[in-house]
């Protein structure tokens, strides 16, 4: 009975145990390197925890320090809370907070709360770990909006807030290798390490 315990007790904690999946991505700007992304998935039963870290610098106007940091949290395939933060030159510069209170989303940016009564089910942080195939809109964690999404063909789709910013993400067998997120003044080139 004693050994059936232990095999038991063993077992349970064979299935416990966390499952993560990192990814280390090149930040680029006009070929040249300016920094690194880190992204994380830690799947423990049914709750998903995501995280993301950069740090770049970026030479435009004099030279500024970006950190960024966001942490998301879904259970049972439905977005429970997340965090974003950016830095630059050590102050922080945007915050956005996203808490499920009930049936409805509670979006802080900024000291400036609003509500989203749509459920969450597919946020951006997912697009380092999975093709959006069936998904028509992504929430953004960082603007608190839902944007639109296309698959331009089997591996490549396009994000956008009502077509004045597109993003491109590029997928090899699952995984996102490639990505270029535009800016007003430059667009970021975001590439897998190997």
């Amino acid at each position: 009975m004693k050994k059936y315990l232990i095999l038991l007790s063993f077992f349970i904690g064979c299935i416990a145990q966390a499952q993560t999946t990192t990814y280390y991505y090149d930040l680029k700007v006009s070929s040249i390197s300016v920094g690194n992304l880190t992204v994380s998935k830690e799947i423990k039963g049914n709750q998903k925890k995501f995280t993301a870290d950069s740090e770049s610098v970026i030479h435009l106007f004099g030279s500024t320090t970006v950190k960024t940091h966001q942490e998301v949290v879904y259970k049972n395939n439905v977005l429970i809370s997340s965090i974003n933060q950016i830095w630059k030159n050590g102050v922080l510069n945007d915050e956005t907070q996203v808490i499920k209170v009930g049936n409805d989303y509670a979006i802080t940016k900024n000291g400036t709360t609003n509500t989203l009564s749509q459920p969450i089910d597919f946020s951006s942080i997912r697009l380092y770990f999975s093709l959006p195939t069936n998904v028509s809109k992504v929430f953004s964690e960082i603007e608190g909006i839902y944007k639109n999404i296309i698959a331009k063909d089997a591996n490549t789709y396009q994000l956008s807030d009502n077509g004045n910013h597109v993003n491109s993400y590029i997928y090899e067998n699952g995984v996102l290798t490639e990505a270029v997120i535009n800016h007003t003044l430059f667009n970021i080139l975001i590439q897998i390490k190997e």
